[in-house]
């Protein structure tokens, strides 16, 4: 005589995962005077990863993100970034730092990774960029050195802003050119120039964008 006790365990397997799962049963069975009674029957779920799941997620486009703000502590930024995988569609990353959170005036990259049923990883990356516009575009005036026929120019700066050396002979309108490339505030800043030494004097401004 056998008695026997049940115990009913429900799982609920996504729609989208169905058929990616397989199914074993073990039946258990006792002799009983060469009739074989059957005792229970174990049902053994298996995920994904028994398919051989080898491909990680893949990301689309991460654009990096530009804010402007007028607080000097920085603003919060909320994004959303999605890697599509082959076996289960769209996963959503996890990123550090994280959306939503409060970003400093600067360039911060933001990592992010995906994972899918299998535990396959992939990885993605982007620049978050926080400009202040508001207040002085100078933390310090901007001093000029003659020396050898070389004009140096230095400027305290502020972060996620851009600096462009400009020089004139003339101050007429349009006689502005650039002198080098822009460069990005954050540190004291150095500018460079041999002016031409014919003419019999030099006029240098500084344009902050934005």
């Amino acid at each position: 005589t056998y008695g026997s006790q049940y115990a009913v365990k429900t799982y609920t397997i996504p729609a989208a995962k169905v058929g990616l799962y397989r199914i074993y049963r073990l039946d258990v069975s006792a002799n009983n005077g060469g009739t074989f009674l059957q005792i229970a029957e174990l049902g053994l779920f298996s995920p994904p990863t028994d398919q051989g799941d080898k491909t990680p997620p893949v990301f689309g486009a991460t654009p990096d993100l530009t804010v402007n703000t007028t607080s000097v502590s920085g603003t919060s930024v909320s994004y959303g970034v999605l890697a599509n995988d082959d076996a289960g569609g769209a996963i959503q990353a996890t990123c550090t730092p994280a959306s939503g959170s409060v970003f400093p005036v600067g360039s911060t990259t933001v990592n992010c990774t995906a994972i899918d049923l299998s535990g396959n990883s992939a990885t993605a990356s982007f620049t978050v960029t926080i400009i202040n516009t508001s207040g002085p575009a100078f933390i310090s005036a901007p001093s000029i050195n003659m020396s050898g026929g070389v004009a140096s120019i230095t400027v305290g700066s502020l972060a996620g802003r851009n600096y462009q050396l400009q020089r004139s002979y003339t101050l007429v309108t349009g006689s502005w050119e650039n002198i080098g490339p822009a460069k990005v505030g954050g540190t004291l800043l150095e500018f460079s120039d041999t002016p031409d030494p014919l003419q019999k004097r030099a006029f240098y401004r500084i344009i902050v964008t934005p």
